[in-house]
């Protein structure tokens, strides 16, 4: 297969022709916000893909996200729709699996993740509020994946929300989702400054613009609140122009954090793939139906509740 670096003005086309309906139709369905509560109020603090393998429901995040839940038995909860509605608690969720706890670092401690190179996992949805999500949310299924690695020198979108949480004092909260995209390309080198980094990591450039969810041009905001969103490839640079469509728009990774002004960083979405092969085994063909041999015995460290 033979790859080329997209031009500028190849850049630009597909954002004027193809993007807007990408995020429409593929994108923004399957990102959703996720909060906990802290002193009474909502706190939104990260984001989700919505993933469906077989029989599972899975929201796919950051581990530090989903620690609030898997190492500290506190609840999170997501929006019903992406209008303001009362959330979902996700109480009755099946379980969570993320990458273990780094060695020598305290689950109380707030910045430990910072010494997990892959810092990503998965919550297990019970199938009733899987089927509740699904009504005004969108599943992604293993064909809208590309774990492949290196990746492509494409386009790239980090998506998810940096939220605020509005209380109505009308009885209780409701989220108010306010999406962000921040549009990037790989880095052409390993940024200065990035410690842990492993074969499945991804760095890319940070260019402070990004896309709100009118797709009008914005300042990309300090991230907070987008880790464990996707990272999004927006076209296939192996295919003529002319060829591209939304289907080439593909999860490629999981945003795991950012350097303002610099890179934002994330694990390949292989490595969510090699945790949910692990633990559940029967979902291991319906993986390689999709994507062919998958290295299911991958040397991740996980933690499970």
């Amino acid at each position: 297969m033979t790859t080329r670096r997209i031009t500028p003005e190849e850049s630009a086309q597909w954002h004027r022709e193809i993007t807007p309906k990408a995020f429409t139709e593929i994108i923004q369905p399957s990102t959703i916000p996720i909060s906990r509560e802290v002193r009474g109020q909502l706190d939104q603090f990260g984001s989700g893909v919505l993933l469906e393998i077989g029989d599972k429901s899975f929201i796919v995040s950051a581990a530090h996200v989903l620690d609030w839940a898997a190492l500290h038995e506190q609840p999170l909860c997501v929006p019903r729709s992406p209008a303001p509605t009362p959330p979902l608690w996700l109480d009755r969720a099946e379980g969570y699996l993320v990458t273990q706890v780094p060695e020598g670092r305290k689950a109380t401690d707030p910045h430990m993740r910072d010494h997990d190179p892959l810092d990503v996992g998965v919550c297990v949805l019970h199938p009733d509020d899987a089927t509740e999500l699904k009504k005004h949310f969108r599943f992604l299924r293993l064909y809208q994946i590309d774990h492949g690695v290196p990746l492509l020198p494409a386009s790239y979108i980090t998506a998810g929300f940096p939220s605020r949480i509005e209380d109505r004092h009308n009885g209780g909260h409701r989220i108010m989702p306010t999406p962000c995209f921040a549009v990037s390309n790989l880095c052409d080198q390993l940024p200065d400054g990035a410690e842990n980094v492993v074969a499945n990591s991804i760095f890319l450039t940070y260019q402070r613009d990004g896309f709100d969810q009118e797709f009008q041009e914005i300042k990309a905001p300090k991230l907070g609140g987008i880790s464990g969103g996707g990272i999004w490839r927006l076209a296939d640079p192996s295919r003529l122009i002319s060829l591209w469509k939304v289907d080439d728009v593909k999860l490629v990774g999981i945003e795991t954090s950012c350097c303002y002004g610099h890179y934002i960083r994330g694990v390949s979405i292989r490595v969510v793939l090699g945790l949910i092969g692990n633990e559940w085994p029967a979902l291991q063909s319906s993986i390689e139906l999709t994507h062919g041999r998958v290295e299911f015995n991958l040397p991740i460290p996980r933690q499970t509740s």
